[in-house]
């Protein structure tokens, strides 16, 4: 009796020819709409476009200084070359402009999971809160000087969802 030889004994398994999701995507927004103390997200966004991302890491960004606001994909790869796309006038203190930050970054940030950071230099932390002219920013994410806006977690909250 001749053994039986299976159809495919012998060959390689099929390629998979797509291309492999990357496994976290980073959505980063930075609200910077202040000339006192925009240069340190400027310098927070210069870092990210130098670090660039990799084929595990996806990032795109949205920066919104006193000049306007500018969306970036960030590449990977060693030129590190981002996709800008410039907006304008942003007020990063709304959430009108937070969900559409989100929209965008979510359609071109395919990736298994997800992350969300906020940068903003006028974040007031529960220590200094005494210094909070207001008692409300203590609790804000990001802050849009030219509005006057800020985000805070419950805004976050009711957008996210």
């Amino acid at each position: 009796m001749n053994p039986v030889t299976p159809l495919n004994a012998g060959t390689p398994p099929p390629q998979d020819n797509a291309p492999r999701r990357p496994a976290w995507g980073l959505l980063v927004y930075l609200a910077g709409d202040t000339e006192e103390w925009g240069q340190a997200l400027r310098d927070d966004l210069g870092e990210i476009l130098k670090a660039g991302g990799s084929s595990d890491l996806r990032i795109v960004v949205q920066y919104d200084g006193v000049e306007g606001a500018v969306r970036h994909i960030v590449s990977s790869g060693p030129s590190c070359t981002p996709t800008i796309r410039e907006l304008g006038r942003v007020d990063s203190g709304s959430t009108a402009a937070l969900l559409d930050f989100l929209q965008w970054g979510i359609s071109v940030c395919d990736s298994e999971r997800l992350a969300l950071v906020f940068g903003s230099p006028l974040v007031v932390s529960p220590g200094d809160a005494e210094r909070d002219p207001d008692r409300v920013s203590v609790f804000s994410l990001t802050h849009d000087a030219g509005s006057g806006n800020y985000l805070d977690v419950c805004d976050m909250a009711g957008t996210v969802r």
